[in-house]
């Protein structure tokens, strides 16, 4: 009777072992994040886990971040392939969002270009969705000519190989046959960035001229890009501002 009854036991524990461990197993749908502890990418999060949307994202080693119940946080490099690999092969991720900068003395003359290009190699390989949204900036592409003279010169000095990473960045997506062009992509150029937020700042999509508009508008912006069904701006870049200088 005693092994009959441990007989039992087991093809009833093993069942319910494999449920919960299929169900730690099971990813959740996750939103991708890269350059979540900047000032845009901050807003970004914090408007999906409002949403109660879960998030991952991949910051460098030195960030003292750790992970929570609805925020997976990796720790590694953008220009790492399996580093980021990492994010899409262990998460159902439904939509990607971009807001890496920096210096370019301190993370690289190409960093945005090589990390993009590493992301849409991450979404390829793992069957990821196609939505993704970047922000690059006002000034870059056929916008070239819409930032005050000020910003213009700033472009083409001090800022000078900022802004070519940024056009090689767009690139992979405007440029037809380029590694993300058959992606749901859009384009985000915000014109000059704040981080004062005004609940009835409207945003705007312009086709020339210039402003300023909130870090936090950007990232909802980006946000919609994502989860707006109804979202207009698919495969473009579009300049917005929320008001206009």
């Amino acid at each position: 009777m005693g092994f009959i009854r441990a007989i039992k036991t087991i093809f009833i524990v093993i069942p319910v072992s494999l449920s919960l461990m299929h169900t730690r197993l099971t990813p959740h749908a996750s939103l991708a994040v890269f350059g979540s502890q900047g000032r845009t990418g901050i807003h970004v999060v914090n408007r999906a886990l409002s949403d109660n949307k879960k998030v991952v994202s991949l910051v460098k080693p030195r960030h003292d971040i750790c992970s929570t119940d609805n925020h997976i946080v990796y720790k590694g490099d953008v220009t790492n392939l399996d580093d980021v690999d990492c994010l899409y092969r262990n998460n159902k991720i439904t939509g990607t969002i971009i807001c890496l900068g920096g210096d370019t003395r301190e993370v690289g003359s190409d960093m945005l270009t090589k990390g993009t290009t590493n992301i849409i190699k991450a979404i390829y390989r793992n069957n990821a969705s196609p939505k993704i949204a970047v922000i690059t900036s006002i000034g870059t592409g056929n916008s070239a000519d819409d930032p005050p003279l000020f910003f213009k010169i700033l472009m083409k000095t001090l800022l000078k190989d900022a802004f070519i990473d940024k056009n090689n960045q767009e690139g992979l997506f405007l440029q037809k046959g380029n590694i993300g062009n058959n992606l749901e992509y859009t384009v985000v150029r915000p014109s000059g960035l704040t981080d004062d937020h005004n609940e009835l700042e409207k945003i705007s999509v312009i086709d020339a001229g210039n402003g300023i508009i909130s870090r936090k508008n950007v990232a909802n912006f980006c946000y919609d890009a994502i989860y707006d069904k109804l979202f207009k701006y698919k495969k473009e870049a579009v300049s917005i501002t929320g008001k206009r200088e």
